[in-house]
């Protein structure tokens, strides 16, 4: 499957709420580390001082997550190697 596959993937789960309890997760064949994969991950809130200094809730905006070979997750963006691959795959 190529990247635009697993961009709409992610865009339905986001439109349906992730109703099936789990997120999608999607790797490349190509990628090195161990165990690395991709998810959206659907924030709830989050407080944040506003520009008067009075603390508020704000809705985060969904966002895409990787699990580093580190066991870690970090915010991630898309290389051009990877929106031009066609090895990416879904995994559990």
């Amino acid at each position: 499957m190529d990247f635009g596959d697993v961009i709409k993937r992610f865009r339905d789960e986001v439109v349906e709420g992730l109703d099936k309890g789990y997120a999608m997760r999607f790797a490349r064949a190509g990628w090195n580390g161990k165990g690395m994969w991709i998810e959206v991950c659907i924030p709830v809130r989050c407080k944040a001082l506003d520009e008067t200094g009075c603390e508020s809730e704000l809705e985060m905006q969904p966002f895409i997550v990787m699990k580093t070979a580190q066991d870690t997750l970090v915010p991630w963006l898309a290389s051009q190697s990877d929106m031009l691959a066609d090895d990416w795959e879904a995994v559990q």
